[in-house]
């Protein structure tokens, strides 16, 4: 992998919906379809100061990481921030794990935890709880992402390290074990980025064994169907739903059906999916506007055709792509 490609591999979000930074320090969401997908392209933008972007860690309600926000009250020495920092840090590491510290570009410090597997957004928010309460920082800390199991409450914009602060004007980097920055004294940009990515490259992935596995996580106040099973969305699943009429376009497909949400479809193509994002599926309110329209989880659209009396038929091949299809009937009207 080149070096993009590893500041991907660690910082994953969600590709259609994310934040642009104001210079005021807000966030402008982008909505799906409105700019390009979270991705090289626009990493090149957020590396090079053009932009500052910041992602929702919640993608179908699981997420590949957990930060820990520790910002610098107001009139607050660096050495108290810096203790807590510390006592944090010593926290993680003590359980074997490595957290990646980054200084934000302007008053704190966050500390990164790297999933080698998807985990749900109410256990790992639960697992950063249990972390600050262990090292005894303030209540009011902040954990991203939100203890947030439905897709579609994606919870806080998190910034991206290595950018531009758009309201202090300053960049955030990597920091050492000792909080001092990495790497030191270089004035060239591109080498300056090289040697914060192989400095990322030295924290290691958490396993899923590796986490507690005694964690009280909150009940959900509102159950959620939501992409779950062994493929976790595999698109292919359409061309046997739709035999006739799936349409292959190279990195996306289409099928000529009827929308189980919005009932429409008998003119042109009315689901779409990315083959980089299988687990999603978009329905066209209107074709000519691109990959725009609902979007939701495959394991919640083939819920809606079960519903809609071709039961047997869709049980069948969900159970054999390794979705849980088990007490469909008790999830609720979706």
């Amino acid at each position: 992998m080149n070096a993009l490609e590893v500041y991907l591999d660690y910082f994953r979000g969600n590709p259609y919906r994310y934040g642009i930074q104001q210079p005021d320090g807000t966030y402008y969401v982008i909505k799906e379809g409105e700019a390009i997908p979270y991705g090289v392209e626009l990493l090149k933008q957020h590396l090079t100061g053009e932009i500052t972007v910041a992602i929702y860690q919640n993608e179908l309600g699981y997420t590949h990481s957990l930060v820990i926000d520790i910002d610098q009250g107001e009139n607050e020495p660096d050495e108290v921030i810096i203790t807590r920092a510390s006592n944090l840090y010593n926290t993680i590491t003590a359980r074997g794990l490595v957290p990646l510290i980054e200084w934000s570009g302007r008053r704190g410090f966050h500390l990164w935890l790297f999933f080698n597997s998807p985990v749900k957004c109410s256990y790992a928010h639960a697992f950063g709880k249990k972390l600050v309460v262990e090292a005894g920082l303030p209540k009011s800390t902040e954990i991203y992402p939100l203890p947030k199991d439905n897709p579609e409450v994606l919870g806080h914009l998190i910034k991206l390290p290595l950018c531009e602060h758009k309201r202090s004007g300053s960049r955030s980097t990597f920091l050492r074990p000792d909080f001092v920055p990495v790497p030191q004294g270089i004035e060239d940009w591109y080498n300056w980025f090289l040697v914060q990515i192989q400095y990322l490259q030295t924290i290691p992935f958490v396993t899923l064994e590796q986490l507690d596995p005694i964690i009280e996580v909150p009940e959900p106040k509102r159950a959620r169907a939501y992409a779950r099973g062994a493929q976790q969305g595999d698109a292919h699943i359409w061309q046997e739903v739709f035999p006739n009429s799936f349409e292959d376009h190279g990195d996306y497909w289409k099928a000529r059906c009827v929308c189980p949400v919005h009932k429409h479809g008998d003119r042109s193509p009315s689901l779409a999916g990315k083959y980089d994002n299988p687990a999603v599926v978009t329905c066209f309110t209107n074709p000519e506007l691109g990959f725009w329209g609902h979007t939701t989880t495959v394991y919640d659209y083939l819920v809606k055709y079960v519903y809609q009396g071709q039961d047997q038929k869709i049980r069948e091949l969900m159970q054999r792509y390794g979705y849980v299809v088990d007490d469909l009937q008790t999830q609720g009207t979706l």
